[in-house]
């Protein structure tokens, strides 16, 4: 490399030239250094064996969780999506044990609220239900189904519909 240096220092090669003939130089190098290394020959094996082996056939996957599945109702049927209260005065929170996925969101004033996501299970209760948010429309239109909040602004259920 010093050498390229030196001949663009005398002027003998152009600068505009320089720069790819030093890259085209280094790819060279490390192209040579590569074709010198060993190839691994693989053997053949000179004897096969083959294992008799049985597994039963899998239910199909629930579509959110991965877990089997074997009712084709249940995986065919809508996810209920139902907003929950997390502020500490709201807990224990009922049924969100039973659900699919749950998002955890940040609502104005620094509130954390759930987004529970029911398919593959159905709880008894739910709740402490609340209101709908900001946030919420892209979160259930991603996932599509029914989804259950107790009330909210007129632009925000403007946005969800």
């Amino acid at each position: 490399m010093q050498g390229v240096h030196q001949l663009i220092k005398r002027r003998y090669i152009a600068p505009a030239v320089a720069v790819p003939l030093a890259i085209a130089l280094v790819v060279v190098l490390i192209v040579a250094s590569h074709k010198d290394k060993p190839k691994a020959i693989a053997k053949k094996p000179t004897t096969t064996t083959s294992a008799a082996t049985t597994t039963a056939a899998q239910a199909p996957a629930a579509p959110l969780t991965g877990l089997p599945q074997p009712d084709a109702g249940i995986r065919n049927q809508p996810a209920v999506i139902i907003k929950i209260d997390n502020a500490p005065e709201a807990r224990p929170q009922w049924g969100i044990d039973r659900a699919d996925i749950i998002y955890e969101e940040r609502v104005e004033g620094g509130v954390m609220r759930f987004i529970a996501v029911f398919h593959s299970q159905a709880p008894d209760k739910v709740g402490p239900i609340r209101s709908l948010r900001s946030t919420d429309p892209p979160i259930v239109a991603a996932i599509g189904g029914l989804f259950s909040y107790s009330g909210g602004i007129a632009p925000f259920i403007a946005k969800l519909h």
